[in-house]
């Protein structure tokens, strides 16, 4: 007789889930440097993409973490976190990073006797 032997090969696969992103919301000092992680998870690991929300020109490195180094004005405002499957499906999300305008002021006070 003929023996019929089947393999099936089968991957569990997982969409991409966003756990955290930290922090979701930071002063920074102008010149200063910040980073923002995004724990995404899946199966296969999804690919993290970072965008600037209104600002579609700046390209960023892919990755969990983002890392931007001597700040500017362009550099302050919102930040999306982007996972992205195989299959193409997709979470995102968001962290704030401000510009820390608190400045340490000092008054001399003139006493007279």
């Amino acid at each position: 007789g003929i023996t019929l032997i089947l393999i099936c090969s089968c991957s569990l696969t997982e969409s991409p889930s966003i756990q955290s992103i930290f922090p979701a919301h930071q002063l920074v000092n102008e010149t200063g440097s910040f980073e923002i992680f995004c724990n995404a998870t899946g199966n296969p690991p999804p690919l993290v993409t970072w965008t600037k929300i209104g600002d579609n020109n700046k390209i960023y490195a892919t990755g969990k973490s983002l890392n931007v180094q001597n700040a500017d004005k362009s550099d302050f405002g919102t930040y999306h976190c982007t996972a992205v499957s195989v299959r193409g499906e997709n979470m995102s999300a968001v962290a704030t990073v401000e510009i820390d305008n608190c400045k340490l002021t000092s008054s001399i006070y003139n006493f007279f006797v």
